[in-house]
C-alpha cells in the first residue's frame, strides 16, 4: 500500500481530513516508482526536524508517525501531513505500509525500539547514541545480521557535505600529518533533574547527547586510542555535568570536552605539522565553516554548498542503501558505531558514570 492509499482508508477520521496531501504525493510521483516508506518514532525537536527534510528527498515518502502519548502523535501528523499515527510503537513496526523506521525517542528508548523494529524487518535509522552501552550495540547488530535487515546510527554529522570536505582536505595532505585534535560541546541547559538531560533513568550527562561529537570527530580522523583518560563532575543524581576526555594516539593527542552546564565554543581544530584546519561553531552541523591555515601565515575559508536542513543527507544516505538492497551503510558502519560505543563506555567507567540496572541490562 502507498502512502496515498494509506490516507484514503483513513480520511474519514478526523485529523485526517484536514492534511495536506501535496509533499507525500510529490514524493511519490517522483522518478522512482517504489520509494522508501517511513515511519518516524517520537515527536520532539529532533523528530520535528527530521521529518521537515523529507521534502529534499524524493525516494523517501514520510508515511507514518508513534507516540506513547496518542495527542502527541496526532499533532505531530497534523503539523507534518503524515496519514497515520500511532499511539504505540509496535503497532507503527508491525505495520505493512512502512518499510524503515527512524528512531528519535530518548536515549533508553533507542535499544528496545530498534529492536522491535528490527524483529518486525524494519529498516532501522536510529539516532544517536546508537545505545547506553557496546553489550546493546552488540546485540542489535547481531540481530540486524541475522534478520539481513538494515541497521544505522543517525550521526548526521558524517554525511554533511562540509565533513565530506574536511576528509578530503586531511586525505589531500592540507595540513600534513594530524598531531593534535581540539573540540568543545557545551551548552547551559535547564537544570531540571528530571529532563532527559539530567535523569539517569533516561540516559542523561553531556557524554551521551554532546560529547558524543568530539568522540566521532576524533575517532574518524584518527581511528581507536591507545589509551584513554577522563575526569568529569558528576551532578547529585548522579549523570555527568561536564567531562574532559583525552585520547592518546601513537604520535597524537585529541582533547575533548563536553557540558551540559556552561557553554563552550562549540568548535574544533585539526592541528597538522604544515597548519590546521578550523571547523567553526557549530562544528557539528552543516553551518560549520571550514578555515585553512597554511603555514600558519595565511587563512582561507572554504565554501561548501549545501542543501536542506542537513538532515536530510543522512536520510538520503540510508534511502539510497536501502534501495541498493544493503543492510549497512559504507561510510558510518556497523563497526564504527560499535567502536564509539566501546570509548564512551571507557570514558563512563573512569569517570563513574552509571545508568539504573533496567537502563542497562534491559
Amino acid at each position: 500500500m502507498t502512502c496515498s492509499q494509506l490516507y484514503d482508508s483513513t480520511k474519514n477520521h478526523n485529523l485526517m481530513s484536514e492534511i495536506n496531501f501535496n509533499n507525500l504525493l510529490h514524493a511519490a510521483m517522483s522518478a522512482n516508482p517504489t520509494p522508501i516508506r517511513w515511519g518516524i518514532i517520537g515527536t520532539g525537536k529532533i523528530a520535528q526536524s527530521f521529518a521537515e527534510c523529507f521534502q529534499w528527498v524524493p525516494q523517501a515518502q514520510l508515511c507514518a508517525v508513534a507516540s506513547r502519548q496518542e495527542a502527541q502523535a496526532q499533532a505531530f501528523a497534523a503539523k507534518y501531513h503524515i496519514p497515520a499515527a500511532f499511539d504505540n510503537y509496535q503497532a507503527l513496526a508491525q505495520s505493512d505500509d512502512i518499510d524503515a523506521v527512524y528512531i528519535a525517542a530518548e536515549h533508553t528508548q533507542h535499544y528496545p525500539a530498534t529492536l522491535l523494529c528490527l524483529a518486525n524487518k524494519k529498516a532501522v535509522l536510529c539516532e544517536k547514541p546508537l545505545a547506553i552501552n557496546a553489550l546493546q550495540v552488540e546485540k542489535m547488530i547481531a540481530l540486524a545480521q541475522n534478520q539481513q535487515v538494515y541497521l544505522m546510527e543517525a550521526l548526521w554529522t558524517r554525511f554533511l557535505p562540509n565533513f565530506q570536505k574536511l576528509q578530503q582536505l586531511i586525505a589531500d595532505d592540507a595540513i600534513g600529518k594530524i598531531r593534535h585534535i581540539q573540540a568543545d560541546f557545551g551548552f547551559q541547559a535547564l537544570a531540571d533533574p528530571q529532563s532527559r538531560l539530567f535523569n539517569p533513568a533516561l540516559g542523561g550527562g553531556a557524554l551521551l547527547d554532546v560529547g558524543i561529537y568530539p568522540l566521532f570527530l576524533s575517532l574518524q580522523l584518527l581511528g581507536k586510542p591507545l589509551r584513554i583518560s577522563a575526569q568529569a563532575l558528576l551532578t547529585d543524581q548522579g549523570v555527568d555535568a561536564q567531562t574532559a576526555i583525552t585520547l592518546e594516539y601513537a604520535a597524537q593527542l585529541a582533547t575533548l570536552t563536553a557540558s551540559i552546564v556552561c557553554n563552550q565554543s562549540i568548535e574544533a581544530n585539526i592541528y597538522g605539522e604544515k597548519g590546521k584546519i578550523k571547523l567553526h561553531f557549530p562544528f557539528h552541523t552543516p553551518l560549520a565553516k571550514i578555515e585553512l591555515f597554511k603555514n600558519w601565515k595565511t587563512s582561507q575559508v572554504i565554501e561548501v554548498e549545501t542543501v536542506g536542513n542537513g538532515y536530510n543527507y543522512e536520510l538520503q544516505a540510508a534511502t539510497d542503501d536501502l534501495l541498493a538492497g544493503k543492510v549497512q551503510n559504507d561510510l558510518f558502519s556497523w563497526q564504527d558505531s560499535l567502536q564509539l560505543m566501546q570509548v564512551m563506555d571507557a570514558v563512563r567507567q573512569q569517570i563513574d558514570l552509571q545508568y539504573p540496572p533496567s537502563v542497562e541490562n534491559m
